[in-house]
């Protein structure tokens, strides 16, 4: 569509914090944040410490129905370029075309983005258990997944650890 695009982010993947970023390590100053829900109801916040810059957006995101799009960390592009993670965007649509190629052939999802991104496989079963809350503007989770291989997994607005029994078996950003 000949519109410019950042192939990048400052994280690689899903966060529980918006201060959980390279823009923070490197010191890039999160302030103003704007946020809009789908309503068009909007707030724009201002504050140099990013830890009360999450308390804030998160209580004023959570009077909003707890869905919400922001934009924050304005900077000039030569820090974006410093501090981005180069080539996400790009990722995410390879791993989307292996997902569609092997479910459109009949493949083993799963395996496909084992093989093509260097995966390893926790465990294959059914999702048993799944309780859920939102508390303070975050989602926590505990799911359980019955199968070969049982698993239990932590979430907090992401998926954060998973376990067989005592046993950890993933942590993110794994």
């Amino acid at each position: 569509m000949g519109i410019p695009v950042v192939d990048g982010d400052p994280v690689g993947r899903a966060v529980p914090q918006i201060d959980m970023t390279t823009f923070h390590l490197g010191g890039q100053s999160i302030s103003p944040l704007a946020l809009v829900n789908e309503d068009k109801i909007s707030a724009v916040i201002r504050t140099d410490d990013p830890y009360d810059m999450e308390r804030v957006a998160r209580a004023v995101s959570s009077e909003l129905g707890a869905v919400a799009a922001i934009a924050c960390y304005p900077m000039q592009g030569k820090d974006m370029k410093r501090l981005i993670i180069r080539d996400t965007t790009t990722l995410v649509e390879k791993i989307g075309a292996t997902i569609r190629e092997a479910a459109a052939s009949g493949a083993d999802v799963a395996q496909a983005i084992i093989d093509e991104y260097d995966g390893y496989l926790l465990g294959r079963g059914a999702v048993t258990v799944m309780d859920s809350e939102t508390k303070g503007g975050f989602d926590f989770a505990r799911v359980e997944v019955e199968g070969e291989l049982p698993i239990q997994i932590g979430v907090q607005n992401e998926n954060m650890v998973a376990y067989r029994g005592d046993k950890l078996l993933a942590v993110v950003p794994d």
